[in-house]
C-alpha cells in the first residue's frame, strides 16, 4: 500500500513542506525548536528543555547550613 504525501504550511515559519503524516504542523527545520527554560533563547535539539550552553555552565548554589555560595560536585548536593 502506497502512502500518500500531504502538503502543509509550517505554523512557525510559514514555509510549505511535504509530509506523510497528515497531523504534522511543523516543517523539519522547525520541528525541534524550543525555548531554553533557563536563558529563554531558542535552540534546536531533540529531547532537551535546556540549551547546550546552559547545560555546560556550572550551577552555583547557596549552602543551606552556612549560606555561602558554592559549585556542587553533583546536581543533588545542597550543602558544602
Amino acid at each position: 500500500m502506497k502512502k500518500e504525501f500531504y502538503l502543509r504550511i509550517c505554523q512557525k515559519c510559514n514555509k510549505q513542506f511535504q509530509t506523510k503524516n497528515r497531523h504534522d504542523k511543523y516543517c523539519f527545520d522547525c520541528r525541534y525548536i524550543k525555548i531554553c527554560q533557563i536563558c529563554g533563547k531558542e535552540f534546536n535539539e531533540k529531547g532537551n528543555v535546556i540549551c547546550s550552553s546552559c547545560r555546560e555552565k556550572p550551577k552555583i548554589k547557596v549552602c543551606i547550613i552556612c549560606g555561602k555560595e558554592f559549585i556542587p560536585p553533583t546536581c543533588h548536593k545542597d550543602y558544602m
